[in-house]
């Protein structure tokens, strides 16, 4: 299956701003990038209705994301310049469960929402 990321609104945001982008350093996706890539490919795969996150959940899964990812790099000796150092895994592990049990009830407050009333991350038989 192939996909088109490249749409509509992405043009419509470089009119008005030039320096729009959804990839800053031209590889990596920032999260205008993720969430164009997953509304594509859900529509590709025929689902229209799905759930939005909240800002907030989208921050802490960001957080959590990187600091888990500075903590490996460090974990694994890894050097790259203006990288500072990481929490140990241990350190970085107990606050990504801090972070989990904040959006723990953000992620149920969408359950009312999920198709058919399932929760979000169940697979929908087809």
């Amino acid at each position: 299956m192939e996909f088109t990321i490249h749409t509509a609104f992405w043009e419509q945001q470089r009119k008005h701003d030039p320096t729009f982008t959804v990839a800053p350093d031209g590889v990596h996706c920032n999260s205008t990038g993720h969430h164009t890539i997953a509304e594509v490919i859900l529509k590709a795969w025929g689902v229209e209705s799905r759930i939005l996150i909240s800002d907030e959940m989208t921050q802490l899964v960001n957080q959590k994301g990187a600091m888990l990812h500075n903590s490996w790099l460090s974990h694994i000796g890894h050097k790259r310049p203006g990288m500072t150092d990481g929490l140990s895994l241990e350190e970085a592990n107990a606050a990504a469960a801090k972070i989990d049990m904040r959006l723990q009830p953000l992620i149920m407050d969408l359950r009312p929402y999920a198709v058919g009333g399932r929760h979000p991350l169940t697979p929908i038989a087809r």
